[in-house]
């Protein structure tokens, strides 16, 4: 997905640390951020990220809004005052922080899962991945799902239930020039409720001595649960730094359909 699109709300808040949000409550802290009422916290976590950058704080959290439940993502720096900046992530029942990226360091892994799941906690400070000191050009690391049970009809014109899924991973910048901007968003999972869709690998590549990782994809397209066609070949492509985010390099159309 290209970084033009935005995915993010962005606030600017400036409340006292001993008051309305206290820098160490990650609930108090979310609702003050997201604008909510407290009561609608569902649930929040906070960490600390590495120094350096304008923010020492990050809170995820999930609240109520009508019939649904959405979740935020918010930038936080606490002295005698807390400047906070909300990022909206949509629905998502599973939101992981998976720690820090130096997108101009070496390539490194990105973890199946996060360290810290406890709601309501409050975690001293996210590691740099790779177990670097600092980074140059630090990115959170963030993967949201969101399942939804449906029915929906096949090609073959029978009715399916099942569950709708969409994973996402987002690059947030933490540096100062940048105010939080999602720098790179891409759903790794999504298919619908009779199980078709895409899914894909994301690997960081360093390709060169000097600059941003790039990004290396694998697509592989899932047809619904009650066919029996072979799936297509996956395609490969990749994403590179160009001018603010990162941008897809386009690769040939995946073919759909039985094979």
């Amino acid at each position: 997905m290209p970084w033009s699109r935005s995915l993010s709300a962005l606030v600017l808040v400036l409340v006292l640390a001993s008051g309305v949000a206290r820098a160490d409550d990650a609930a108090r802290l979310y609702a003050a951020f997201a604008h909510i009422d407290e009561s609608a916290v569902v649930s929040a976590r906070g960490f600390g990220v590495p120094r350096g950058g304008p923010w020492n704080r990050v809170v995820v959290g999930r609240h109520r809004q009508g019939e649904h439940v959405v979740a935020r993502l918010v930038l936080v720096r606490c002295d005698r005052v807390c400047r906070g900046q909300s990022l909206w992530l949509g629905e998502a029942e599973v939101i992981e922080v998976l720690g820090v990226m130096d997108l101009d360091g070496p390539a490194v892994g990105v973890p199946d899962h996060a360290a810290h799941q406890r709601p309501g906690a409050w975690y001293p400070m996210l590691a740099i991945l790779g177990g670097a000191r600092r980074a140059r050009f630090p990115v959170l690391v963030v993967r949201t799902r969101h399942e939804e049970v449906g029915t929906g009809a096949t090609r073959w014109g029978r009715d399916v239930t099942g569950t709708a899924i969409e994973e996402r991973l987002r690059l947030i910048s933490l540096r100062a020039a940048e105010q939080g901007r999602v720098v790179f968003d891409e759903a790794t999972i999504d298919r619908s409720v009779i199980g078709a869709g895409t899914s894909r690998t994301l690997r960081f590549e360093r390709v060169a001595r000097r600059g941003r990782l790039r990004i290396a994809a694998t697509e592989a397209w899932h047809d619904d649960s009650l066919s029996a066609c072979l799936p297509p070949p996956p395609v490969a492509y990749a994403y590179e730094w160009r001018d603010r985010g990162y941008q897809r390099v386009d690769a040939a159309p995946m073919r759909a359909g039985c094979h």
